[in-house]
């Protein structure tokens, strides 16, 4: 806030004193201790330290490389944790966290920082997509993983040696690494061809039926 004084005597006013300022306290507290373990190339879980006041807790994701950001918002305890998904490979991130309680909000905790781990080195000019599978030979199902640099739609199509389409459907992918599946119970044994194509971005990956 600022305040200045002025007086009046005999009806005539004074003119305003140097502006002075003060602020109030955080009666909300700050998060502290904030710790991000189990990184992988998507997934983070990020973990700290609040107080039993706040109600609500607030944190804000950004990649750093790119400035963009997201927000989550947590019921609060004394501690808390929340898992980050859908980050891309090798990136940098910036987490601050703060809490609100009874409506107000309190301060922003301090940056902290953090890398995901890399994946880019299965990302070749043949596999521009990063595109892979597991488990292979399968016999149920098969999940298959892949990178995009940002939201929208993707064809998946599966095809026999032969180069009959098998199946072709539209999915929605994020920004970052995703994981789908394909169900191959139906599926002869023997080998098959995964296709997945998004924008002019187009990925084979060869896998077994048993």
């Amino acid at each position: 806030y600022e305040w200045a004084v002025n007086s009046t005597c005999s009806g005539f006013t004074s003119p305003y004193s140097t502006t002075e300022y003060f602020t109030t306290l955080d009666t909300c507290g700050s998060i502290q201790n904030i710790n991000v373990t189990g990184i992988t190339p998507s997934v983070a879980t990020i973990r700290w330290n609040g107080n039993a006041s706040m109600d609500t807790v607030r944190i804000r994701i950004t990649n750093t490389l790119t400035g963009a950001a997201r927000n989550a918002y947590v019921l609060s305890t004394a501690a808390g944790s929340y898992e980050a998904r859908g980050l891309r490979s090798n990136t940098t991130y910036s987490v601050e966290i703060r809490g609100k309680c009874n409506g107000r909000a309190g301060m922003w905790s301090a940056p902290f920082m953090f890398t995901t781990s890399n994946t880019t080195n299965r990302e070749t000019e043949n596999n521009p997509l990063g595109l892979s599978g597991y488990p292979n030979p399968t016999s149920d199902i098969l999940f298959y993983t892949f990178d995009s640099d940002d939201e929208g739609e993707h064809v998946v199509k599966v095809c026999d040696m032969a180069g009959r389409e098998l199946l072709q459907q539209v999915r929605t992918s994020y920004s970052g690494s995703n994981v789908a599946e394909i169900p191959v119970n139906e599926y002869a044994k023997g080998a098959y061809l995964l296709i997945v194509q998004k924008g002019t971005q187009k990925s084979h990956f060869r896998f077994t039926v048993q």
